[in-house]
């Protein structure tokens, strides 16, 4: 997983910058800075994270350590580690003694409260802005909720915490509202304004008829994400723009999969099969397209889709590209459509064989088990697993990987059911001790050690 403090110009093209509902919501930007907790919840493709970068370029806008979360954040020390991470990268010399408490502890997950209060402790006096960019990525972990409630809760006077998620938060804020110490931003104040959308598309170089503006105002209600690939598709595939609205008014499924469609048939042929592979990769990086796609030119390939405006640039110590999530969503439907199970096999066999090597387990093994190679994912496991839970101690993960195996696999596998005791040790003892009795008996039964 990367996460990393976004870059200004990663989600904001200079030249579109005023587009943004800049002046309409300006002072609610500057007022997070009045607040010790704000929360952005919006749908996907609301430019909740635009927005909020774009305050980074704020005259006097404080330091602002920016965690990207995704699925792999929902174990607490994977988490923990990535917000350290941040707070790293405009903090250089922070965080060398909250990482020696994390390292000292027994188990994370039950004692992380003396971990977070190093971390506090260690942020100093200077303001400073934490970001936790799509929570809806963690809201099933209840351990991570308790965490950043009580980093809320004793956060040092200058330091602002700001959650952007598609859905409501599971956190236990009401006390914070009741204080006014809450900022709640909605997606409605982040639609653009039919003003709004008519000076993006003259910045996009394109001077709509009134009666076609106010058309595709009405059916996108100012979702930014549409209106960017409405003006993508017109500018760069060429489509005049009468038929381009003809042709929405008699689409039956969702705008953006009509335009997702369209916008991908104009690319090159080069650049459409690579786009739609991507979308099997946890990420879009140069050498993990070329060893998962067998390729030597990724690199062009990611820059001109960076160009075309299809893919975002996150920088971090591995420089990686993501997909708007909308467009990953579509592309995740195309790519059974246009490949065959064992070409779709092989790519994420190749993807997950680089991964390891680079050290990342866990996103290994979701690609064997998410190619349904047991095989594969088994030898990964026996390899790696026992290592990898000794090293981090990622319960969750470990939890995460033996519940996608077949049960006959499971009640078979020594290290399966190990690996399944460990994970459920503190939630439920009972069930425990029985899987972890099995797999010592089912490991004496093939002749294996003991675990």
């Amino acid at each position: 997983m990367h996460s990393y403090p976004l870059s200004r110009s990663q989600l904001v093209p200079p030249r579109l910058k005023s587009v943004l509902p800049r002046d309409r919501l300006l002072d609610t930007g500057r007022s997070i800075l009045s607040f010790r907790v704000a929360t952005v919840i919006a749908p996907a493709g609301y430019g909740k994270s635009v927005w909020v970068s774009s305050l980074l370029e704020e005259p006097g806008w404080p330091l602002t350590a920016w965690l990207s979360l995704d699925e792999n954040d929902r174990e607490p020390t994977c988490f923990f580690y990535h917000l350290i991470h941040s707070v790293q990268t405009v903090c250089p010399d922070f965080g060398a003694e909250t990482l020696r408490t994390v390292n000292s502890l027994n188990s994370f997950n039950r004692d992380w409260s003396i971990a977070a209060a190093v971390f506090l402790e260690e942020l100093g006096e200077n303001e400073m802005v934490l970001v936790l960019d799509d929570f809806h990525l963690i809201q099933n972990s209840s351990t991570n909720h308790a965490i950043i409630e009580y980093l809320l809760r004793w956060l040092p006077p200058g330091k602002h915490l700001v959650v952007i998620s598609r859905n409501p938060l599971p956190l236990k804020l009401s006390r914070y509202r009741m204080h006014g110490d809450l900022l709640e931003i909605s997606g409605d104040q982040l639609l653009f304004t039919a003003e709004e959308s008519s000076k993006f598309f003259t910045l996009m170089g394109l001077e709509l008829r009134e009666e076609n503006l106010a058309t595709l105002q009405r059916a996108t209600e100012g979702w930014v994400v549409c209106l960017r690939l409405a003006a993508t598709l017109i500018k760069q595939a060429g489509i005049r723009e009468k038929e381009f609205f003809q042709a929405i008014k008699h689409q039956d499924s969702a705008l953006y999969q009509y335009l997702g469609h369209e916008l991908i048939a104009f690319l090159p042929r080069r650049l459409t099969g690579f786009l739609i592979k991507s979308s099997l990769l946890p990420y879009i990086e140069e050498k993990l397209c070329n060893a998962a796609f067998k390729s030597r030119d990724s690199r062009l390939k990611i820059e001109a889709l960076h160009a075309a405006g299809l893919l975002s640039r996150v920088e971090g110590d591995i420089v990686t590209w993501r997909m708007h999530h909308l467009i990953q969503e579509y592309l995740t439907q195309e790519v059974k459509e246009k490949y065959s199970p064992e070409h779709i096999a092989g790519i994420r066999k190749r993807a997950g064989s680089f991964l390891e090597k680079r050290g990342e387990i866990d996103r290994a093994v979701e690609q064997a088990v998410a190619a349904e190679d047991w095989a594969g994912a088994l030898d990964l496991v026996h390899r790696c697993g026992y290592d990898f839970y000794t090293r981090t101690g990622r319960l969750e993960t470990l939890y995460s990987w033996v519940e996608r195996f077949p049960q006959n696999l499971l009640e078979e596998d020594h290290w399966l059911l190990f690996f399944k005791g460990q994970s459920i040790l503190q939630i439920d003892p009972e069930e425990a001790f029985a899987l972890l009795m099995a797999s010592v008996e089912k490991a004496a039964q093939k002749g294996r050690p003991a675990l």
